[in-house]
């Protein structure tokens, strides 16, 4: 994955928010570090986001989770028209804000969960190949989200989770509904404030 500047930025700036925050009463803020399997993309995405949870000690907290996941890939082709033999390099970038609730489970060292909600996901999608040319194109959508869970606490603060997710939420492409959501699997790494 392609750890950008600017993807950094982002996130800091909502973790920063959301710890600035007085009147969200507590709550956590989770770096996500994973992959995403897209069923209409050829290989996994790897991915790079935040899991927030708002509320504290509220029976259901609020969720706001952006993921960010990116794929790049070279392949070879034989086009027939010239009987030549090109590399073509494709690019994929797919940002999903994730908005809902969680609830979790139990309140000692070991705390499941659960959660879900909306989702919006938006798609940049590039290939080119040298020689013949390049096409790009982006499209959103909006579906749903849901994911469960495990987080170990370490001491007061600090946890350590898993986490596996699962959106649908689907995109044009040439006129074509591509599915951009699917299956995400990964470790949570993080820290809790407030009550």
């Amino acid at each position: 994955m392609r750890l950008r500047v600017g993807n950094v930025l982002w996130m800091v700036v909502v973790v920063a928010l959301a710890v600035s925050t007085p009147a969200l009463a507590g709550g956590e803020a989770n770096v996500f570090l994973g992959q995403k399997d897209v069923k209409d993309l050829d290989d996994d995405l790897d991915e790079f986001g935040v899991a927030l949870t708002f509320g504290g000690d509220w029976p259901v907290a609020i969720a706001v989770d952006i993921l960010r996941g990116d794929i790049s890939e070279s392949y070879t082709y034989y086009y027939v028209g010239d009987g030549g033999v090109y590399t073509a390099n494709a690019e994929a970038e797919v940002l999903e804000v994730n908005l809902g609730v969680r609830k979790t489970f139990l309140d000692g060292k070991v705390q499941p969960y659960v959660g879900g909600g909306v989702v919006w996901a938006d798609l940049d999608f590039s290939v080119s190949v040298p020689g013949l040319g390049s096409f790009s194109e982006s499209d959103s959508g909006v579906g749903f989200w849901g994911n469960a869970g495990v987080l170990f606490r370490i001491g007061e603060r600090f946890n350590v989770g898993v986490d596996v997710r699962r959106s649908d939420v689907d995109a044009d492409i040439e006129g074509e509904s591509v599915e951009i959501g699917g299956t995400h699997y990964g470790v949570l790494l993080g820290f809790r404030w407030g009550g």
